[in-house]
């Protein structure tokens, strides 16, 4: 006698979450939700912490989290891509905060990849290494 298979709406693989639709909306919530975290914790260490330390944490705990599979969801619909830039610029924000000096221009801020920077670096990065 077999057991049946239990249908589900999304199921996470080796870090990524697949739904059945595959717009990625379960995945990109995941990644948002922890950009956020690491935005906030950015924006608590702020004045307490060297931008050069926040950038690191910025790359090592923001940017593995997103670049990590991207070339399979990199094709999501421009509300998530836009989403996620929102939080990366707020990020980015956090990270070159100093208390000293006045409003940051948008052209500091847009110095941090943005997901379609990511996504673009990545595709080529892999186009080339299986070419060489």
């Amino acid at each position: 006698m077999c057991i049946p298979v239990e249908e589900v709406t999304s199921v996470k693989y080796l870090g990524i979450i697949f739904d059945q639709s595959s717009t990625w909306d379960r995945h990109l919530m995941h990644i948002s939700k922890k950009l956020r975290s690491v935005t906030c914790t950015l924006y608590n260490l702020k004045r307490y912490v060297p931008h050069r330390i926040r950038r690191t944490i910025l790359y090592a705990l923001g940017y593995s989290v997103l670049r990590y599979g991207v070339t399979i969801f990199g094709g999501c619909s421009a509300t998530w891509k836009a989403r996620i830039n929102r939080i990366l610029k707020s990020a980015a924000r956090n990270v070159l905060y100093e208390s000293h000096t006045g409003p940051l221009s948008d052209d500091d801020v847009y110095k941090f990849p943005s997901f379609q920077s990511i996504y673009l670096e990545t595709i080529i990065t892999s186009h080339y290494r299986t070419h060489e």
